[in-house]
């Protein structure tokens, strides 16, 4: 009967996104001085709880973003914009770079 529960969670944990580099999404919203921490946050759970399988699956979650092969970038409306680098197979996404656009 455990092995039913155990084997549903980790096929459960299996289908969402894991974020990495979330410590540079936590500096951004520091930077902005408590402005915008809350729409970056959002950003990281939505990230999180994707389950992007290709570019397409991210378009429809993010339809101004950016896209150059496995890299998407997506500018917020609170002006912060983020590179990320996804891989669709393995279900990773990589902050690589996060900047204010309007300071």
């Amino acid at each position: 009967m455990w092995n039913y529960f155990l084997d549903r969670a980790h096929r459960l944990c299996d289908q969402v996104m894991k974020l990495m580099g979330k410590h540079l999404l936590n500096k951004l919203a520091t930077e902005g001085f408590g402005r915008d921490a809350g729409a970056i946050s959002a950003l990281c759970a939505e990230i999180e709880a994707a389950s992007w399988r290709d570019e397409f699956a991210v378009r429809q979650s993010y339809p101004d973003s950016r896209h150059d092969a496995h890299c998407v970038e997506i500018t917020m409306r609170c002006g912060a914009k983020v590179r990320l680098a996804v891989n669709y197979l393995a279900g990773v996404v990589l902050v690589e770079d996060v900047r204010w656009m309007t300071r």
